[in-house]
C-alpha cells in the first residue's frame, strides 16, 4: 500500500486553492521597516504584489542581500543545510510518488514538507 500526501497552498487574499503548475513557490517573504512578513499569493496576486513594488524597487537603492536565507521560501532545517544523501532520497522519492522534480537545483518547499510529512529523514 502507498501513501501518499498531498500538500495544497492558498492564496492568502483570495482564500482559492494555488495551482502548483503555475506557482510552484507561492511563499514570498519581505521586510518592510525591520519587520519580516511572509504570504502565500496565487499567479494573480502574486503579479499584482510584485508590480506594486516594481516603482519603489526601480527607486530605490541596493544595500545588499538580506543575512542569512534569500530565498521566498522557509528552509526546511533553520540553520542546517541539508545533506546530498538526503537530497537523493527526496528525489526519488518525489519522483517515487508523482511530483516533477529536476535532477538538480532546488527542491520545492512542498516538496520538502511531503517528504518529511510521509516519515522522510
Amino acid at each position: 500500500m502507498v501513501n501518499r500526501t498531498v500538500v495544497e497552498t492558498y492564496d492568502d487574499l483570495t482564500g482559492e486553492k494555488v495551482d502548483s503548475e503555475i506557482v510552484p513557490d507561492p511563499t514570498i517573504n519581505f521586510v518592510v521597516d525591520g519587520m519580516e512578513y511572509e504570504i502565500d499569493l496565487g499567479a494573480t496576486n502574486r503579479d499584482k504584489f510584485f508590480a506594486g513594488l516594481d516603482p519603489y524597487i526601480k527607486a530605490a537603492r541596493k544595500t545588499g542581500r538580506r543575512r542569512g536565507s534569500s530565498r521566498t521560501s522557509k528552509p526546511s532545517h533553520k540553520g542546517a543545510a541539508v545533506p546530498r544523501e538526503q537530497l537523493n532520497a527526496m528525489r526519488e522519492w518525489a519522483k517515487k510518488h508523482g511530483y516533477k522534480i529536476s535532477e538538480r537545483g532546488r527542491i520545492s518547499q512542498d516538496i520538502q514538507d511531503a517528504f518529511h510529512a510521509a516519515g522522510g529523514k
